[in-house]
């Protein structure tokens, strides 16, 4: 029936497929029109269960032509594993400064075998390789159990709009627009790592200016020159790293407060403050050196924990308060917890091989620290996350937020 209610419409010209992922029977892949009437059948059979508010079909032939032709739209699909048919769709568009999809569906037999995570991930995909920091959708209200299915995947409510075509209606319902980041996560690890090598830039140069010539560092430790003590002035260059660290961190914290949400939750949690409290609570770290200068061995250990837990706790709590999520205590503790790890992945391991190869230095400086440091901010320029439109701009005044990358609400 499909098939031929679509073959009416077919224009004689083929669109060329380009696979997404590996030649797999679950990879998304590109439609080809040859595709079309397999993708008003999958559409129209995942969209029964909208029949309690709405008459017809999800979407006529005529109607899926247009979008198909459309120039900026791309129609995903995932194979069936027999190979015969659909097993999922769905209609991803470049839309601005984001990527957009709808009728998002999977052929009732193939529910529940991740075909709708494999079109996300590609969707993602694609926003990544256009420069598109933000996918959405639009959802009608009326599909309560939808929202929290999509928040498991980091997508919040944005906005609210009206149905397009109320006579099709058969009860009162309006549109909700659902909206993510895609590219906060490597904007945030970029972002940490030139924190945290700042840190470590800091100790250095302070060990330049107080001890009158240059030291040597790595990415996670400096070291001072022979003859140059860590006490007097000199300490100044142990007290530079957790100063600048907890300036950053309380400037976060400041940025919250001042409508900035979530660049000051993102400056709070690219700092690693768990990191501070956990060197202090293992009696190591900076602050315990610095410690060790007034009283020696761990005398200060208890009045330097909690200093660090103090100045741990408000910008943290501060970061939590402003989180709009429904899991956000989960949140907060991944953020807090697991670049702990990617942290010591990257620099204990990878990027130290990468210098044991690679010794040579500028200035007591590594050149494959300046190179991770140049890759970093190439990183964060090519993310960079445009104006947003004024419609969006309206939403996220108003408190309108996006979640996991953007899930942060104004005060």
């Amino acid at each position: 029936m499909y098939r031929a209610r679509m073959a009416r419409h077919l224009p004689r010209s083929r669109v060329g497929a380009l696979a997404l992922g590996m030649p797999t029977a679950s990879a998304a892949r590109h439609a080809t029109v040859a595709d079309l009437s397999e993708i008003l059948r999958v559409v129209n059979l995942a969209y029964q269960v909208e029949q309690f508010f709405i008459d017809g079909d999800r979407i006529e032939p005529a109607e899926l032509l247009e979008r198909f032709s459309r120039a900026e739209a791309e129609f995903l699909v995932v194979d069936r594993a027999d190979a015969v048919g659909l097993a999922a769709v769905v209609h991803f568009e470049h839309r601005g400064d984001h990527g957009w999809f709808g009728l998002l569906a999977v052929d009732p037999a193939g529910q529940g075998a991740g075909h709708a995570r494999t079109l996300l991930a590609a969707m993602e995909a694609r926003c990544l390789q256009l420069g598109l920091p933000r996918l959405q959708l639009e959802m009608v209200d009326l599909r309560q159990e939808l929202p929290a299915f999509y928040a498991k995947f980091g997508f919040a409510e944005v906005a609210r709009k009206p149905f397009p075509d109320v006579g099709k209606l058969k009860m009162a319902a309006e549109m909700i627009v659902l909206g993510k980041f895609v590219s906060y996560l490597l904007q945030f690890a970029a972002l940490s790592f030139l924190c945290l090598g700042a840190h470590e830039l800091i100790h250095h140069l302070t060990v330049r200016l107080t001890c009158g010539t240059w030291g040597t560092m790595s990415f996670w430790q400096f070291q001072r020159p022979a003859g140059c003590s860590a006490t007097g002035v000199s300490l100044l260059a142990t007290l530079a790293g957790p100063l600048l660290t907890w300036l950053l961190i309380w400037g976060g914290r400041a940025m919250i407060h001042h409508g900035e949400a979530r660049a000051g939750v993102t400056l709070i949690l690219a700092n690693l403050p768990l990191a501070r409290v956990v060197t202090v609570l293992i009696r190591g770290g900076d602050e315990m050196v610095v410690a060790r200068a007034f009283a020696p061995g761990n005398v200060l250990w208890l009045p330097m924990l909690a200093l660090t837990l103090l100045l741990f706790w408000s910008p943290v709590l501060t970061a939590y308060r402003a989180l709009q999520h429904s899991n956000r205590l989960q949140l907060l503790a991944a953020f807090l917890v697991l670049p702990l790890f990617w942290d010591m992945l990257l620099k204990r391991v990878w990027l130290s091989a990468v210098f044991a190869s690679h010794p040579a230095t500028v200035a007591g400086i590594p050149e494959v620290f300046l190179a991770a440091v140049g890759v970093a901010i190439l990183l964060l320029v090519l993310l960079r996350r445009p104006a947003p439109a004024p419609q969006l701009a309206r939403a996220m005044i108003s408190q309108e937020t996006f979640a996991i990358s953007g899930a942060w609400k104004v005060k």
